[in-house]
């Protein structure tokens, strides 16, 4: 999809699939690109499960690797390779000299965001972002990595993720001074990835961000209503009113209310939520 969108603009693009699984013996990428340093735009998008509590990104059937230098191993299961790695040094090692000599390169994690429920988990995804010296992948200290979204929701469905993915590849071709608002509005605009997942955000010198869908009528900062067919029986509704206003066409939904306004802290913000009928 992302080399169509390309092809569609009459862009040169080059994908090429990695399995986490065998990335040990990966073999480097991207060496011949041929294009000059500074004038090209790399996009890393990350496919794997992501697993609960600190265990952090599946790599294969049984063995799992967080940000940190450690190596997570299911019960009964030894896991091969060294046990001195992490997750995004050692994949992205494999296009070590495409990454450095590319204008920009934003990582997308489209896993399933349970590790990002573990605040010490994404304090290192930060860290490690802002760190002018990540370890195996022996990064400059200008390294064009600036930048990971990471979809939160723990079930993802990844299909859901394909047409954002494709729009922040043509996108963000460009140098832009405001890149964070820009993928921000793009992920809010998109009417599959918004609803399906939030996002949290980091960049370098900046803290984490969360990016919450959350319109009021059914997502209230940032929270699901619960379906109101199994809150709310309208019990001080007599039977023929109920009767009467259904017939009538109400339907039975939520009615939302709120005080909140542009730049308004969220604590501040108070919501009611009622049913429509009763």
């Amino acid at each position: 999809m992302v080399a169509a969108r390309w092809a569609n603009k009459g862009w040169a693009c080059k994908t090429h699939p990695v399995k986490i699984e065998h990335i040990a013996e990966q073999k480097p990428l991207f060496e011949d690109l041929g294009w000059d340093r500074g004038s090209y735009h790399v996009l890393i998008v990350y496919l794997t499960h992501g697993l609960s509590k600190d265990q952090g990104n599946q790599v294969a059937p049984r063995s799992a690797l967080p940000p940190t230098k450690v190596i997570s191993v299911f019960p009964g299961t030894v896991a091969s390779g060294s046990h001195s790695v992490k997750l995004l040094d050692l994949s992205l090692a494999v296009a070590d000299q495409a990454l450095r000599n590319a204008r920009e390169a934003p990582a997308f994690m489209v896993c399933c965001g349970g590790p990002l429920q573990n605040s010490k988990f994404v304090q290192q995804l930060a860290d490690w972002l802002n760190s002018n010296n990540w370890s195996e992948w022996r990064s400059r200290p200008d390294a064009p990595l600036n930048s990971l979204l990471c979809a939160m929701n723990k079930k993802l469905g990844p299909v859901y993720m394909l047409n954002l993915i494709a729009k922040i590849s043509t996108t963000m071709v460009d140098p832009d001074p405001d890149a964070a608002e820009t993928l921000f509005r793009l992920w809010i605009s998109d009417t599959l990835a918004a609803p399906h997942t939030n996002i949290l955000f980091l960049a370098q010198n900046a803290e984490p961000t969360m990016w919450l869908y959350a319109p009021f009528q059914s997502r209230p900062l940032g929270k699901a209503l619960p379906n109101i067919l199994s809150v709310c029986s309208c019990p001080d509704l007599p039977p023929g009113d109920y009767r009467s206003r259904r017939r009538q066409g109400s339907r039975k939904t939520w009615d939302v209310n709120h005080n909140g306004r542009d730049g308004q802290p969220l604590r501040d913000v108070v919501v009611h939520a009622k049913c429509s009928i009763c």
